[in-house]
């Protein structure tokens, strides 16, 4: 599955980066810094993952493809 690769490497980008990349569009509608990665399936379709990081961990909240609306408060429940 093309997609699952995809967010596979933006998993191994946040092991690394995952303090350094953007907060979220919405990030300012939660307590807490909201962060994404973007990725790119082979024909070029870009998801995001939406996530927090919490001292080591890093939390992946949401996946949202082109074309979906941002989240909403409601809709993440914060780990």
């Amino acid at each position: 599955m093309r997609w699952w690769q995809a967010f596979l490497g933006a998993l191994e980008r946040l092991k690394e980066h995952a303090s350094g990349l953007a907060l979220a569009p919405e990030a300012d509608h939660f307590d807490e810094p909201l962060r994404q990665v973007l990725f790119k399936t082979r024909r070029g379709r870009t998801y995001r993952a939406l996530f927090v990081i919490r001292g080591r961990v890093v939390h992946v909240l949401r996946v949202r493809g082109a074309g979906q609306d941002r989240v909403s408060r409601g809709e993440v429940e914060l780990p």
